[in-house]
């Protein structure tokens, strides 16, 4: 009898521990499934592309810049190293501050004649930096920042054409007048989901022997001849704003 009750507690004890062994083997996957999920969350490169609203401007003030309707565009791509003091990337702008659209007729080959074009014409701020970049608390979910930055800097007038039947003809660019500047720049991330940022950044910009004054022309006093080449004038100089606000979204991937 009592060997029989010892041979029954043996085959609970076996029994009790095959049915732990998969609870086990849940317990220690899902760990290892967070480790997982952790490493990849924290990585040691990784690299963003930003969208941003921004406006150059010369003052700082805030509500004056907010009520002011002179908004464009940054694009950011940068890559990052969390064993790195600083990032490395590229931002390209573009913000129009004028538009003119004028009706004239313009040679056709095609046709051998004269043809009704509306031609569009803008003036754009543009610039390209090279930007250097070192971030604190790269792991928490508020992110200062400081930035210096080297490039390009100016304004451009671009031209569209389109025809009569909803022809268009490829756009040209009329005039350039681009100068060296660099600067620097303090912004925050704000995380808004595991790839997903709110940025916020202001900067200043300086330029070198008078390289912030640029070359623009008068849209008002443009003239088109009957190739549909740009005919701008005289020119205007203009001092390029000194300070730049921007808002956007980023995405690390």
């Amino acid at each position: 009898m009592k060997h029989s009750s010892t041979h029954l507690a043996a085959c609970l004890a076996t029994l009790l521990l095959i049915g732990l062994c998969p609870w086990e083997a849940t317990a220690q996957s899902k760990e290892e499934k967070g480790k997982r999920t952790n490493n990849e969350l924290i990585r040691e490169k990784w690299q963003h592309v930003g969208l941003h609203v921004i406006s150059d401007r010369y003052t700082t003030d805030i509500p004056e810049t907010l009520d002011d309707e002179n908004f464009g565009f940054a694009l950011t791509y940068m890559k990052h190293d969390r064993s790195g003091l600083f990032d490395r990337g590229l931002d390209l702008g573009i913000q129009p501050f004028g538009k003119r659209t004028m009706s004239e007729m313009l040679w056709s080959e095609l046709e051998n004649d004269s043809v009704g074009a509306d031609i569009t014409l803008r003036s754009n701020l543009v610039h390209a930096h090279y930007l250097f970049r070192t971030t604190l608390f790269k792991n928490q979910g508020i992110q200062p920042y400081a930035e210096v930055f080297g490039g390009c800097r100016g304004s451009i007038v671009t031209t569209s054409y389109e025809l009569e039947g909803d022809n268009k003809l490829p756009g040209q660019l009329g005039h350039t007048s681009l100068n060296f500047s660099f600067g620097y720049a303090v912004g925050l991330r704000l995380k808004l989901t595991k790839r997903a940022f709110l940025n916020a950044r202001v900067c200043q910009l300086s330029h070198l022997n008078s390289g912030n004054e640029i070359e623009v022309i008068d849209l008002d006093e443009v003239s088109i001849n009957s190739q549909g080449l740009l005919d701008a004038g005289e020119t205007r100089k203009e001092l390029l704003a000194p300070y730049s606000a921007r808002v956007g979204i980023a995405f690390d991937f």
